[in-house]
C-alpha cells in the first residue's frame, strides 16, 4: 500500500487489496476480496463489490458501485447518471 491513501470512514472487506498509490475517499467501500489497482481512484462514497477489480489507472466518480465480480479497465472510467 505504499503511497495509497485511505479517506475518513473507508471501509475495507477481508482480504482486500488496495495497490500502490491508489486513492479510496471518504466514506468508500471496498468488499471483500475486491481489487483496488495501482494508482486507481475512487470518489467518496463509492462502492467496489465482493471480488470487484478496479485496474490500474481506473477510476470511478461518487456514489458510483461496481457490481460483484466486475472488472473495471482504465478507458471505462464511471461516474454517477
Amino acid at each position: 500500500m505504499a503511497g495509497a491513501v485511505i479517506g475518513t470512514q473507508a471501509n475495507l472487506g477481508d482480504g482486500v487489496i488496495v495497490n500502490c498509490g491508489a486513492v479510496v475517499d471518504h466514506h468508500c467501500r471496498v468488499d471483500d476480496f475486491a481489487h483496488v489497482g495501482a494508482n486507481a481512484t475512487m470518489a467518496g462514497g463509492a462502492v467496489v463489490g465482493r471480488g470487484a477489480w478496479m485496474q490500474a489507472g481506473s477510476a470511478i466518480g461518487y456514489g458510483v458501485r461496481l457490481v460483484p465480480g466486475e472488472v473495471l479497465e482504465p478507458a471505462e472510467g464511471r461516474s454517477a447518471r
